[in-house]
């Protein structure tokens, strides 16, 4: 049967949310997963794959990806694909109470910003 959730090993926790529904407000939602990141420069992105647990979308004012990472050594666990974790972008048509409620989404440069290129205006 295995370890229960809060002592099995990190790698062994992460996959457990990816794909989960939840229920907010009486809507079916699941949690978007990162469909493509552009951005080869991110730490945690490899092959166009973000390989973080989860990401931090936008401010009150924006839509960067906010877990953007610039660095010489590669993160993240390479058998996970992210997710969006929280989505501060309160004029984003898919953020229902700070979740991101879109099917997936994309994450690439605008002008010099690594923006949500998911980002609808609502």
């Amino acid at each position: 049967m295995g370890l229960p959730d809060s002592r099995r090993p990190a790698r062994q926790r992460v996959g457990l949310f990816l794909g989960l529904n939840l229920c907010k407000r009486g809507v079916l939602v699941q949690i978007a997963k990162i469909i493509e990141c552009d951005v080869a420069e991110c730490a945690y992105n490899n092959a166009n794959q973000c390989h973080t647990p989860a990401v931090t979308i936008g401010g009150p004012t924006d839509h960067k990806c906010d877990s953007f990472c610039m660095s010489s050594n590669k993160g993240g666990f390479p058998d996970v694909t992210a997710v969006v974790g929280a989505c501060k972008v309160a004029e984003c048509t898919h953020n229902l109470d700070l979740e991101c409620a879109a099917p997936g989404i994309k994450v690439g440069y605008v002008g010099h910003e690594i923006d949500c290129l998911t980002f609808t205006q609502g």
